[in-house]
């Protein structure tokens, strides 16, 4: 019973041991507000708790207020970056290539996730439910736009989702419901990303699982007073409602956690994630749409909502992620020492 309780001790002091973390945040992103927006409130959230926070904001040039970034960093137990889109990409590379401990994805798995057509085929191969999807180049859009519009229309039809095929903050999204619209809106996707993917607009609730080491969340389903889950709706929880759990019975509630976590595994990505499910409102079918790599604390965010409403404060979340990180680190090193060393 004392080796029981010394155990437990030992465990309690580790995790209430005061631990540096610096949050990432800002850039040269569309999300620049958004991810402010994160950091400030997950700062707010761990106010008083053995998680002790600095804000770093990366300015909108994408420059470090600090002349050596990395030597900063490394000065913190943890880092946890929330910049968004390409520049959230490189930091993610940059920290681990100074191995400088990240609470989140690493880069490639991250690079994966926001690759959406990329993902959308690591799904379907791994046997996983995706919807069909067209993709356009935007030189061949340059060229031929008829002949592109004419393929859209054949492949997948109205009404259509237009996105960017790396895009972030639904910039460059849009619903397409006749052919005369279509142009317009791939031209304007273009502008975002030199791929465009194109799917069909679905008629669907929209579900979501946050998955931490493989353990995931109570799915919530999103209802937004919006057309899209863009910009501003993310920003805006009076636009959005998150309802946990999601209105479903005890067998589906399963299913989607499975679904989830295989998601997560079959584009590598081992530490965090937050999978979007769609359910068709006619067919009860589910589709994965989205993993997403990068977590957000801020009120309208869903990672941290379904967290809570699972029994994990912002403090708790963050010691899971730290016990995950810390695992992964240790493997790494394992598998970069020679057999016999």
């Amino acid at each position: 019973m004392a080796t029981r309780n010394s155990a437990r001790t030992l465990l309690f002091m580790r995790f209430m041991h005061p631990r540096s973390l610096a949050l990432l945040a800002g850039g040269r992103t569309p999300e620049h507000d958004l991810s402010l927006d994160s950091a400030n409130a997950l700062a707010q959230a761990l106010a008083g708790t053995h998680w002790k926070t600095t804000l770093i904001t990366v300015n909108r040039a994408g420059e470090f207020p600090m002349t050596d970034p990395v030597a900063a960093l490394r000065s913190y137990d943890y880092v946890l970056p929330l910049v968004r889109g390409s520049q959230g990409e490189g930091l993610h590379g940059l920290l681990d290539a100074f191995e400088i401990p990240v609470l989140g994805e690493g880069s490639t798995s991250a690079a994966v996730a926001i690759d959406k057509p990329l993902a959308k085929r690591l799904l379907r191969e791994a046997g996983l439910p995706v919807l069909g999807h067209a993709i356009v180049n935007r030189r061949q859009l340059a060229a031929s736009p008829r002949d592109v519009c004419a393929m859209i229309v054949r492949e997948v039809g109205f009404p259509c989702f237009v996105k960017p095929a790396s895009g972030v903050a639904s910039c460059g999204t849009g619903v397409v419901w006749e052919s005369r619209e279509l142009s317009t809106a791939l031209f304007r996707a273009a502008a975002w990303d030199s791929r465009i993917l194109v799917e069909p607009y679905l008629d669907a609730r929209e579900i979501e699982v946050a998955v931490i080491g493989g353990v995931p969340s109570f799915p919530g389903e999103l209802v937004f007073r919006s057309e899209l889950h863009d910009y501003e709706t993310k920003r805006n929880a009076d636009k959005l409602e998150l309802i946990i759990p999601a209105m479903v019975d005890e067998d589906e509630r399963e299913r989607l956690r499975d679904l989830a976590v295989a998601a997560c595994a079959a584009l590598g990505v081992e530490v965090v994630g937050r999978v979007e499910i769609l359910r068709d409102r006619n067919s009860r079918e589910l589709f994965i749409n989205e993993v997403n790599a990068a977590p957000a604390f801020q009120p309208a965010a869903p990672f941290g909502r379904l967290w809570e409403a699972s029994g994990l404060s912002p403090a708790l979340v963050l010691d899971r992620l730290a016990s995950v990180c810390d695992a992964r680190a240790r493997d790494r090193f394992r598998n970069q020492v020679a057999p016999g060393v």
